[in-house]
């Protein structure tokens, strides 16, 4: 009697948590929200009471680890979520702790690619951007041959977080929304719309934040009139917030729920201010590619007339926007009544000691971060970068891996045109913009920066492969999605 009592009890305990089991995947997705709402308040509260070189903080960060390996999306999200604030390099010279996650984020997505079988079948976007790592993991291979032992580790350090991380976080974001999954996206569109909040909060009340128990989230830089504060850099920052304000900008004008119109609409109003506000010049130039993507879409040579005008009234419009910027940033025109400032011209010599970089060893080039030692030899002995992502991959890891990274920009532009409606017009518009601000600054220096940017893209990606195989059945997310646009609307074809 005792057995079959025993036996029983046994029996209803298995059963018990058989069906707690199977509550649980069904309810997967609330509790994966649950768990990532719950790492990102943590993270918040340390950073408020607690150093990043904490015991506490080290904690945080090993669990953010573990999530991110037994749960990339999740990871990912954490990481996006918490990636807009300022955290100092304290782990290396180029590295911040938090940004340590993105190795157990590649072990944790290539162990569900394994789990897989291997079945997944990403685009050429993914091969090539996996191809540029090799080209400049190759490029800190020639470092360690050519520069002193100190410089040599220092150049290591800043691939990872500068070229690895970008491709790894891509990565991420096209395999864990591969499904449809908008998640990593609207966090990343939601904390570029805190982080614009928070600056200018600082910058209409100076000391409001920096002077505050929530000063950890920025570095408290001066720019004079230029908007900076999470990021220590108005470029950087610009660079940030440009596709998640493309994102929100298609939302607000192509997207046909009310609803979501209104509450992007709240999201871009402050996105918009801060970007003038950095008197940065690539968000003019990404809203004229927003337009002309839109033109395109809806009919082709409404796209070119809008790229032709638009080019002209550019031009002729310029002039008079580069003389009010050079009167209103810091550094001020190179001289009276010219239209560039003194960063315009230290820019201009940058390229040109690149491209010596690149005439004197095209091939092999002169290994990774090199720049940062011989911009001086070659001309430059201001700057520290060329101040152009992919002019400086041709200077430092050659003709081959640089035209190799041309191919990804391309192939990347390419793959995002598949993606039909409002959101794939902002994030083409956003990505091409991204490009355009890296063609003029460094970008890839700020994991801030690429954990939003490649964030987004990689979703992007995702998006535009389901779209290629429409026998796919859409998930609740994407139904949802296919509701807010239309397919008789010309705009969204």
């Amino acid at each position: 009697m005792a057995s079959a009592t025993g036996a029983t009890q046994g029996g209803e305990v298995a059963s018990f948590y058989g069906a707690l089991w199977a509550e649980a995947k069904v309810r997967r997705r609330e509790i994966a929200i649950a768990v990532e709402a719950v790492m990102v308040v943590a993270w918040f509260l340390v950073r408020t009471v607690a150093d990043v070189d904490s015991r506490v903080y080290m904690l945080w960060l090993i669990a953010a680890g573990a999530l991110a390996l037994m749960a990339p999306k999740s990871g990912l999200v954490v990481l996006v979520a918490t990636s807009v604030f300022f955290e100092p390099d304290s782990l290396a010279r180029t590295l911040a702790p938090r940004e340590l996650i993105v190795l157990p984020l590649a072990l944790g997505v290539l162990a569900q690619i394994a789990a897989d079988r291997f079945r997944w079948r990403p685009g050429m976007a993914i091969w090539l951007g996996l191809l540029l790592v090799a080209g400049t993991g190759l490029g800190v291979v020639h470092t360690f041959r050519v520069f002193e032992q100190d410089f040599q580790w220092h150049a290591a350090q800043s691939w990872i977080g500068n070229m690895l991380a970008p491709i790894i976080i891509l990565i991420a974001a096209a395999w864990t929304a591969r499904d449809g999954d908008l998640r990593v996206l609207a966090v990343a569109v939601g904390v570029a719309v805190v982080a614009s909040v928070v600056c200018l909060i600082e910058y209409a009340a100076p000391g409001s934040i920096s002077n505050g128990p929530f000063a950890w989230v920025g570095f408290w830089k001066g720019f004079g009139a230029r908007l900076a504060g999470t990021i220590p850099s108005p470029n950087a920052l610009s660079t940030q917030l440009i596709v998640p304000t493309m994102v929100l900008l298609a939302a607000v004008l192509l997207a046909r729920d009310l609803r979501l119109r209104a509450i992007a609409l709240i999201g871009l109003v402050p996105v918009v201010l801060a970007q003038y506000l950095t008197f940065s010049r690539a968000p003019f130039i990404a809203l004229y590619v927003f337009v002309v993507i839109v033109a395109w879409r809806f009919r082709r040579w409404a796209g070119m007339a809008v790229l032709v005008v638009g080019l002209v009234a550019g031009a002729l419009a310029l002039p008079a926007y580069l003389q009010l910027r050079g009167n209103s940033v810091s550094e001020g025109a190179v001289s009276t009544g010219s239209i560039l400032v003194a960063s315009d011209e230290l820019r201009f010599r940058a390229w040109g000691a690149a491209l010596g970089m690149v005439e004197e060893k095209p091939l092999i080039g002169q290994g990774y971060l090199a720049y940062k030692e011989l911009g001086e030899t070659f001309g430059d002995p201001v700057l520290g970068s060329p101040h152009n992502e992919w002019l400086r991959i041709f200077a430092e890891e050659g003709v081959i891996v640089g035209l190799v990274g041309i191919a990804f920009l391309f192939a990347t532009a390419a793959t995002l045109a598949r993606v039909p409606g409002w959101l794939g017009t902002g994030i083409l518009a956003g990505f091409l913009g991204y490009v355009i601000a890296a063609s003029f600054n460094n970008p890839l220096l700020f994991v801030r920066v690429s954990a939003v940017a490649f964030g987004i893209v990689g979703v992007g990606l995702a998006l535009a492969e389901r779209a290629r195989a429409p026998t796919v059945a859409a998930d609740s997310v994407v139904e949802a999605l296919e509701t807010v646009e239309s397919a008789n609307d010309p705009a969204l074809d």
